[in-house]
Order: C-alpha cells, then structure tokens, then sequence
C-alpha cells in the first residue's frame, strides 16, 4: 500500500486499510479467518479463508473475488508477485497451481479492456445496462 495506508488484519477477523496521514480506517469486511499476502505495487492481495477459498482482494475499490473454491491440502502455500500480475498456490506439496491476472493499468486501459469482453454498455452512475 506504499506510503499512504496499512492493512491491519484483527483477531476478530476484522480487515481494514488505514489511511496513515490521516487514521482513518476503512472496512474491508471480515477476513473469514484470512490474512492477505500483498503486493507492493498495485494494492492486490490473495487471501486463503478459514474454509479453504483463495481469493484476491483488490484494497483501492474495496473488492474481492474468488480463484478457486476450497482446495484441499493449502495451508501457507498462498503468493503474490510484487507487481500484482501472477498469483501461485502450493496444493498437497506437490501440485503448483498458477494464475496470471493481466489486469488493465489506469482508467483508459481499463475502459479498453471492458470494451474488448462485451458488447455491455452503462452510464457511469446509474443501474441501466444496455447493449452494443
């Protein structure tokens, strides 16, 4: 998170990010018995929950989703690169289960990657989905 806030991780499962010139703290919801591994760059996490369910944590929009629903056999084996771009899971110490998230940098990538998966449009603001 750099510079400009913490993640702090509590013992009632609580996670939040703290602003660090001001203190105020932000929810980031319960932790489900989680303590993220993050990347220094991009403000990713990956997460592995009390039931098993890895799941990257974006910290700057406050959002989650999950990578793979309870594999057995992981308990420490959960990495991200610094660069937020490839997540790894050591599963039974044998098998080695890799994800690259080649997620957009900035707004105008983004906006060219969302245009490149659907044909969806929206009007930034309201809950009306249109289409192409």
């Amino acid at each position: 998170m750099g510079d400009e806030a913490a993640i702090v991780a509590l013992a009632d499962r609580g996670l939040y990010r703290v602003d660090l010139r001001t203190g105020e703290p932000t929810s980031l919801g319960p932790s489900g018995g989680m303590s993220p591994i993050l990347a220094s760059g991009p403000g990713l996490g990956v997460s592995l929950g009390s039931d098993n369910k890895v799941s990257v944590v974006d910290l700057v929009v406050n959002a989650s989703w999950p990578l793979l629903d309870r594999v057995r056999g992981v308990n420490q084996g959960v990495r991200i690169t610094s660069d937020g771009e490839t997540v790894s899971v050591l599963a039974n110490t044998e098998y080695l289960l890799i994800w690259r998230l080649r997620l957009p940098h900035g707004p105008e990538a983004t906006a060219r990657w969302l245009d490149e998966l659907t044909n969806a449009t929206a009007t930034h603001g309201t809950t009306r989905l249109g289409w192409r």
